[in-house]
């Protein structure tokens, strides 16, 4: 089993990724205001001692993944906090290659950039299930 199944908690088809993409649920790793955190991350990851190129787009890939399932949290399950933190977890899992100091510099960061930047993007006042 890969690392990636172990740490996700949707095992999204590619169909319904596509569905979620025409929702706007999800973003993948992408803000508003065209942002780009799929590419932040990558150059952070790179970085990091042991970062082997060769298995980079599959790294990227399993981001994606962990940023589709942030998404599908912070839209429907779990308020801005918890979704973020269960974010960060989910890169300290994947990223088993790094030692232990470098996997939770990588969660951290990943935290508190989410909770920093992100407050501009998360409405609150506006969930898809309410009528108000």
């Amino acid at each position: 089993m890969k690392t990636i199944e172990k740490i996700t908690t949707y095992q999204l088809t590619d169909k319904e990724i596509q569905w979620l993409y025409y929702s706007e649920i999800v973003n993948g790793c992408w803000g508003k205001g065209g942002v780009n955190f799929d590419t932040i991350l990558k150059q952070n990851i790179q970085l990091i001692p042991g970062f082997n190129e060769e298995k980079s787009e599959q790294l990227m890939q399993d981001i994606r993944m962990i940023c589709f399932e942030h998404d599908i949290d912070f839209r429907f399950w779990t308020w801005f906090y918890k979704a973020n933190y269960h974010f960060a977890k989910k890169m300290f899992k994947l990223l088993t290659w790094a030692n232990p100091k470098q996997r939770i510099w990588i969660a951290v960061l990943c935290f508190y950039f989410l909770n920093k930047y992100g407050k501009k993007f998360y409405y609150i006042k506006k969930k898809p299930w309410t009528t108000k």
